[in-house]
């Protein structure tokens, strides 16, 4: 029994030595600082680093009678650092945090525009860092990184749920310019003939007061549009407002439809929703010139009424001002040698030996008459509406 006991007890000591020897490497949560969004600018000939760091505790909704006076932006602190590369700058604000420095919850990547043209170097920097991974949100801007890390949050709401975090939320309520990770971006980013887009953030005041005071809310304002690694022009909302329309996974828009009454220029129309979309993209060749067409099925219902209208009058107001967004947005992209529908990736992939016979010319575009556009709107059932009778 002697040797059984003294056989079992050095058994249990080799199991303990095993356990105890995988654990002299770990860390304790509490040791950690975990960066949930990180800024890159460039300026001075460095590489500015901005880390933000949310309180776990914030990341759970938070009772408003247990916010301290300081608003629900105190729950966010932002780290600043520089450095000749995007790694020193990472090490050198790990020297100053007190905790150990951690990608591993990193969710968006926020650049400056001044930093926009080091990208290669940039994410060549990020992307060697074990714990970085390729589903993170990637945008530029053109504000103060501090002040886009900090704006204010709504109450009672996890800091982790604004744009900056979680778009997919917003989109699905308004499909205005899908959100990009950044797999997506860097899989585009080199691609030949390819036109790569960038959403861009920045503070709005206009719509949201709080205790009298004007409220900071992030926003996508616009693109950054890229060709050929290089960040070639900026188009805003209100410039690429036709382009929303081609997004690849629409889900949901509002379009109003007016008519104008007495001469009065008072509008009034029918506003409906346009549920989904499903683009289409086409070439036929005239000589040695290819003529473009888009084609636009939608389908849509109607929400609110301020005038009588019929079915085919909604029907061709929705579809006129749908094409009108769409050759607004290409004549303008055009003046910007921009080339957001992607036709000429369409000529590369589907008519690569015509394309390499035009692709002699630098930055060749179609003419603004050889985009035809051609939109068919399904107007579903108006509901509670009654729309007036054919005429």
């Amino acid at each position: 029994m002697g040797k059984k006991w003294v056989a079992a007890l050095k058994s249990a000591a080799a199991s303990l030595l095993l356990v105890m020897a995988g654990c002299w490497n770990q860390v304790d949560l509490q040791d950690m600082t975990y960066i949930s969004s990180l800024g890159i600018d460039y300026k001075d000939g460095e590489y500015r680093l901005y880390a933000n760091i949310i309180s776990p505790a914030a990341v759970a909704k938070q009772d408003s009678s247990a916010q301290t006076d300081e608003g629900p932006s105190s729950t966010s602190r932002v780290g600043e650092a520089h450095g000749e590369s995007v790694l020193l700058a990472i090490a050198n604000l790990s020297k100053v945090s007190q905790y150990i420095v951690s990608l591993e919850h990193l969710k968006s990547i926020v650049i400056h525009e001044r930093a926009l043209p080091y990208l290669s170097s940039i994410f060549d920097g990020i992307n060697r860092q074990r714990a970085t991974r390729g589903t993170t949100w990637i945008y530029g801007t053109k504000d103060n990184m501090i002040e886009l890390f900090q704006a204010d949050l709504m109450r009672n709401v996890s800091p982790l749920d604004s744009i900056l975090y979680s778009p997919i939320q917003v989109y699905k309520q308004d499909s205005f310019f899908e959100p990009v990770r950044m797999h997506t971006f860097l899989q585009a980013y080199k691609e030949q003939a390819m036109t790569n887009l960038m959403p861009s953030l920045s503070l709005t005041t206009k719509y949201w007061t709080e205790n009298k005071k004007k409220v900071a809310m992030p926003e996508v304002d616009g693109v950054f549009v890229f060709k050929d690694e290089q960040n070639i022009t900026y188009m805003s909302n209100e410039q690429i407002q036709g382009l929303h329309w081609m997004q690849p996974d629409f889900k949901k828009d509002f379009l109003k439809v007016s008519d104008t009454e007495g001469g009065g220029g008072k509008t009034k129309g029918v506003t409906i929703v346009i549920d989904s979309t499903k683009p289409g993209l086409s070439a036929e060749w005239h000589g040695d010139k290819p003529v473009f067409t888009i084609k636009l099925h939608a389908k849509s219902h109607v929400v609110e009424m301020e005038k009588n209208m019929t079915k085919n009058e909604i029907v061709h107001g929705a579809e006129q001002k749908i094409k009108e967004e769409i050759l607004k947005t290409y004549t303008f992209a055009k003046q910007r040698k921009a080339d957001p529908f992607l036709l000429e990736l369409h000529l590369y992939r589907f008519h690569n030996r015509k394309w390499k016979a035009m692709n002699r010319q630098d930055n060749w575009l179609p003419p603004a008459d050889e985009l035809r556009v051609e939109v068919d709107v399904l107007l579903s059932s108006p509901g509670k509406y009654e729309l007036l009778a054919h005429k």
